[in-house]
């Protein structure tokens, strides 16, 4: 039953099942006049929603409801990186994965259909191609589906050698995008890891994803870089506001 709610779809639709009703007027001047009251309709339909209604429940979840995925053992990186994610009851997604932080990580909630949703894809930032290592190691940006932010990204530490391929299964279960209404741009902060002592044919880097001022929420997610620089790359994070309701459970 909660799957329904969360996830309401039409049935036997197909892409041609729906169209605007203007479209059925046989007249093109009366089709012109319907469309105008058509999107007039939308207009005014939109100024009844209140403005201080929350779309998106924010938690900030205590060490206790966080768990440890996986670390850079045996990469032969000088800097040593493990990474976080937050336990997810029913109903709740994650953003991001954490780097060497596993307190104040966040979880979400949609409290209305389409603030929510599943990546489009996942970008490769780096490998550890050419180390020799026993184990494979990469890490990956989260590419969003259109009008939706990606929040952070994804490292694979430990697979299995050569195992560099999209993530994937179980180690992406439950992460979301969130709609760019209730996203404000972030701010790179400070290194978290790189690759140095990998031996990689390619250098790699993991950088904080932060709030520009006092505007977002901090999720403690991270970019992912394909050398060793300061990333320039917009990032984002959920923007405080009354379409938010966050709730600090640390």
């Amino acid at each position: 039953m909660n799957s329904f709610k969360e996830h309401p779809v039409l049935v036997d639709f197909t892409k041609r099942s729906l169209i605007e009703i203007y479209k059925l007027a046989a007249k093109e001047q009366r089709r012109n006049e319907l469309k105008e009251a058509f999107i007039q309709y939308i207009k005014d339909s939109e100024k009844l929603v209140p403005d201080d209604i929350p779309l998106l429940e924010v938690e900030v979840v205590s060490a206790q409801s966080v768990d440890r995925v996986s670390s850079d053992r045996g990469s032969g990186a000088k800097m040593n990186l493990a990474v976080y994610r937050p336990k997810l009851p029913e109903g709740w997604y994650w953003v991001g994965q954490s780097g060497n932080c596993s307190a104040k990580l966040i979880r979400v909630k949609p409290l209305v259909p389409g603030v929510v949703t599943g990546p489009l894809s996942y970008h490769c930032a780096w490998t550890d191609a050419g180390s020799g290592k026993d184990h494979g190691y990469s890490l990956w940006n989260i590419s969003p589906q259109p009008n939706y932010r990606a929040l952070g990204g994804i490292a694979r530490l430990g697979k299995k050698r050569t195992d560099w391929v999209s993530p994937n299964g179980d180690e992406v279960k439950g992460v979301a995008c969130v709609h760019e209404s209730l996203c404000a741009e972030g701010d790179i902060g400070g290194l978290i890891w790189n690759d140095a002592g990998t031996h990689a044919r390619a250098d790699g880097s993991v950088w904080e994803i932060k709030p520009k001022g006092e505007n977002g929420i901090h999720a403690h997610t991270f970019f992912c870089q394909g050398n060793h620089s300061k990333p320039n790359e917009k990032v984002y994070v959920i923007a405080k506001g009354p379409k938010v309701k966050f709730v600090d459970n640390s």
